[in-house]
């Protein structure tokens, strides 16, 4: 426990006020920097995970934006839910929280540093049955991204999308150890298709 909110010193919407001895900073992104003697070192015999977890001052990188409000931090956003096309627009991925649909397996944005968002999806289907007329197939998806990109703005928009067929975007080797997704590793496998969707006219 870092950030504690106490029922005589509390505010409603953070997550409370820092525990004694817990130090924290942020950082030129405004992510949460936090250093202490509840904070863990480092990963066990993996100093490849410990350096991109921490800072060189030993501070945890806790992925999260925040404010500190009359010393009561409060998060504002996870920094992993944050993509910067090639224009600097930051987004939220709250598009991939407008994807709970029955036909949805798994979603997984395609867009850093790129002019516009492309998406790769896993169907919630592997039935060769459904997949025998491909084309409807495909018009379902594109049904269901254009309902989605009704709630966003223009530049916030899916323009293209492929899908793939299989159970899973990512294996197990694709997660951290805190089960959290290693993007530049999963994109890495799919670049060829990436580009393809960056190269093509074609939705």
């Amino acid at each position: 426990m870092t950030y504690v909110n106490t029922l005589r010193d509390f505010m409603f919407g953070t997550v409370g006020k820092p525990v004694v001895g817990t130090e924290l900073r942020m950082a030129e992104d405004e992510e949460i920097l936090i250093r202490g003697p509840q904070v863990v070192k480092g990963y066990y015999k993996n100093e490849s995970t410990t350096k991109e977890a921490f800072n060189e001052d030993g501070f945890f990188k806790i992925e999260d934006i925040g404010e500190i409000v009359n010393g009561f931090l409060k998060i504002t956003k996870c920094k992993k839910n944050i993509i910067i096309t090639s224009g600097r627009k930051i987004l939220a991925k709250l598009i991939l929280q407008c994807l709970y649909n029955r036909f949805v397996s798994q979603a997984i944005i395609i867009v850093d540093k790129r002019p516009y968002l492309t998406m790769l999806l896993v169907p919630e289907f592997e039935t060769p049955r459904l997949w025998a007329k491909e084309s409807k197939v495909i018009g379902l998806f594109e049904n269901i991204v254009e309902e989605v990109n009704q709630h966003f703005a223009h530049v916030e928009r899916v323009r293209k999308f492929r899908l793939l067929r299989g159970k899973s975007i990512y294996v197990m080797g694709d997660l951290t150890p805190t089960f959290k997704l290693k993007r530049k590793e999963v994109l890495r496998k799919y670049a060829e298709i990436s580009k393809e969707m960056y190269r093509s006219s074609k939705f």
